[in-house]
């Protein structure tokens, strides 16, 4: 094994020669970083999970996340009943129509 010293003398440095600064653009083709740092921007949709049942939600329009989602319901006199499927569709008319399969998955796919 040669001592310390006289490994220093067969190392290359590349710190010596002077390489000009390129500044790191920004990639067209991913949108990794804008996934992973922005503020979550809301739209209401319907949310169809394996064709049975409907769930009113909110997600982000950037990451796909679903912020929150809720079954939708109705007061009777002393009681609260579910809408059925097709309740659902009259009262959320304008709303756009996404598929999951599992109701408690945290992004929907864009």
């Amino acid at each position: 094994m040669k001592p310390y010293e006289e490994k220093d003398k067969y190392v290359n440095f590349a710190a010596d020669e002077k390489a000009r600064y390129r500044k790191k653009k920004r990639s067209d083709s991913s949108k990794a970083k804008a996934r992973s740092n922005h503020k979550h921007i809301k739209k209401a949709c319907l949310l169809i999970c394996n064709t049975k049942h409907a769930y009113y939600a909110n997600y982000c329009i950037i990451c796909g996340k679903i912020i929150n989602w809720e079954i939708p319901m109705v007061k009777e006199s002393d009681y609260y009943r579910e809408l059925g499927k097709e309740e659902i569709f009259e009262k959320y008319m304008g709303l756009e129509h996404k598929e999951i399969t599992d109701i408690f998955d945290k992004y929907i796919p864009i």
